[in-house]
Order: structure tokens, then C-alpha cells, then sequence
């Protein structure tokens, strides 16, 4: 009887950890807040020091959050520099993480966007409504999303603001 009654308990568990882990596995549908809201009221400071709020964003800026435990975010990384770099408006990119691997991807960005580094949950994951990582959105007058999504190109069509 105690074997059976354990055994319950082992099934039940089991059940438990498969919902869990297929959750977890599965991707979001979107990246970051959809097309056409507005990015939630933030205040940080750059690893330059400049300051960076919803205010201070202009019109096609170009965001970008990466994660420094992130795999697809170190191998989507060139990718997004070169984005950056083709990219007539300015540039944020928010790497959320911290030691070495935070100051690698800072770096990658020198002199071609303003790099905020954040922790998990930080105020701008928040005000973007982040939902995975790497995520990229390119903005509007006012802080508004035109675009969003996992890649750069997703933002391609959009680009002329």
C-alpha cells in the first residue's frame, strides 16, 4: 500500500515537472511590447554615464536588449552590431547581466550606441515589457513601438522613419 501511494506521488510529480519544463521551452509569442504601445516611464544612466529616459528617445531609435545568459544573444551579436551600424537613427542596446560577459558585449558597442547594462528585472526590461531575449524594437516619436521582435531583420521593413 505505501508503494502505491508513493508511486501517486512520483506520477503526480512527474506530470508536474513536464508542465513546468514545457513552459519554459516554449518561446514567447512576442519579444517585447507590440507595435503601436508606449514604453513605460524609466530613468537610467549609461555606461558613459549619460542619462537615458523614455524622454530622451527619439524618433527610430533603434533598441536592443541582450542578456549575458543568453547563447543566442553571443551568437546573434555581430549581427546586431552590424545592424547597428547601418542604422541612420540612434542606437540603445541594454545588456542585462553583469561581470566579464556584460563588459564584452558593452564593449562590442563602443562608438556606435548608448549602452545601458542592467540587472534581471532591471527598469528598462520593465518598461519595455521584455519578454526573451536578444529582443530588438524600433521606436517613434514619443517613446511609441513601430516594430518589434527576436532578430533584427524583423525590423528591416521599418527602418525608414
Amino acid at each position: 500500500m505505501v508503494n502505491l501511494v508513493f508511486s501517486f506521488g512520483v506520477i503526480r510529480r512527474l506530470r508536474e515537472h513536464t508542465e513546468i519544463l514545457n513552459r519554459r521551452n516554449s518561446r514567447p509569442d512576442r519579444a517585447m511590447m507590440l507595435a503601436g504601445g508606449t514604453v513605460g516611464e524609466f530613468s537610467v544612466v549609461a555606461v558613459d554615464g549619460e542619462a537615458v529616459s523614455r524622454r530622451s528617445l527619439g524618433a527610430g531609435t533603434l533598441v536592443s536588449f541582450v542578456s549575458t545568459a543568453c547563447p543566442t544573444c553571443v551568437e546573434r551579436l555581430p549581427e546586431l552590431v552590424r545592424f547597428a551600424e547601418e542604422h541612420a537613427g540612434p542606437v540603445l542596446c541594454v545588456v542585462v547581466g553583469s561581470g566579464a560577459d556584460a563588459a564584452a558585449m558593452t564593449r562590442a558597442f563602443d562608438g556606435i550606441a548608448t549602452v545601458v547594462a542592467e540587472p534581471v528585472g532591471g527598469p528598462m526590461a520593465g518598461a519595455f515589457d521584455i519578454q526573451a531575449f536578444p529582443t530588438f524594437g524600433l521606436l517613434d516619436a514619443g517613446g511609441v513601438v513601430r516594430a518589434s521582435g527576436f532578430a533584427p531583420s524583423a525590423l528591416a521593413a521599418s527602418t525608414s522613419v
